[in-house]
């Protein structure tokens, strides 16, 4: 699977966790971390590389990726990374009191 964004590991994470029947909770305590510092990680905008790899090992996973030659034209490559960031922009945004 090509992952987007962030959102898309997180939910292919918790998928696992499904499937292997453990909750946030069994995780968190896995990762001898809180429930609420597992959601933040979780939660964030920006998984980082390492809280994956701690989580993967952690539900007995291995986290493979790879760097590829992109099959789409820059012109796509550039539409792409502008939605990114228009969805980290409106993540970013609070409505006003």
């Amino acid at each position: 699977m090509i992952y987007t964004n962030d959102k898309e590991i997180t939910k292919e994470l918790k998928k696992i966790l499904i499937d292997k029947e453990l909750s946030l909770a069994d995780l968190a305590r896995k990762l001898d971390i809180l429930p609420q510092t597992l959601n933040g990680i979780l939660n964030r905008k920006k998984l980082e590389f390492g809280d994956i790899q701690r989580i993967c090992t952690a539900i007995g996973c291995e986290l493979h990726y790879s760097i590829k030659e992109s099959t789409t034209t820059q012109a796509e490559q550039v539409t792409r990374l502008q939605e990114y960031h228009a969805q980290l922009q409106n993540t970013n945004t609070t409505p006003d009191d």
